[in-house]
């Protein structure tokens, strides 16, 4: 009976471990994905104020260095200058295609692989508490 007990509590731990690791994964991540994203942002605004998205971005642009809107507020629609409203319009018609485009290609094979760790984690952490709920002989 304490061997199993020392199992489940090894199980547990190991459970525990690749949880915190995979949090620590995600997170170191997510970081990286920030500083690309904030370089992608950083070039995408140089592209508009050149004009090499067209002048009406070349003009939201302006009006974003000028603090007088925001990239928010053009995508939401809190900013209903023309120029906005047309960039909308291009940008949602841009997503349907992208959208019918993605659903027509195969999944990645690392998201793949992830789903498929995260399921066996769960998996394994579901039966740990299954057999940590199952009562115990009295002796």
């Amino acid at each position: 009976m304490a061997d199993e007990h020392d199992d489940l509590r090894a199980a547990i731990a190991e459970i525990r471990e690749f949880t915190a690791q995979t949090r620590a994964d995600a997170a170191r991540e997510r970081a990286a994905q920030a500083a690309r994203d904030t370089s992608e942002d950083d070039e995408a605004a140089a592209s508009r104020r050149k004009g090499e998205q067209g002048q009406d971005w070349q003009r939201l642009q302006q009006r974003i260095d000028l603090r007088q809107t925001t990239l928010a507020d053009i995508v939401s629609g809190v900013d209903r200058s023309a120029e906005a409203r047309r960039v909308r319009q291009h940008v949602i018609a841009n997503l349907v295609v992208a959208k019918e485009k993605a659903a027509q290609q195969p999944e990645n094979e690392e998201v793949i692989a992830a789903r498929e760790a995260e399921n066996q984690a769960r998996q394994e952490l579901t039966d740990a508490l299954a057999a940590l709920s199952r009562p115990r002989p009295p002796w």
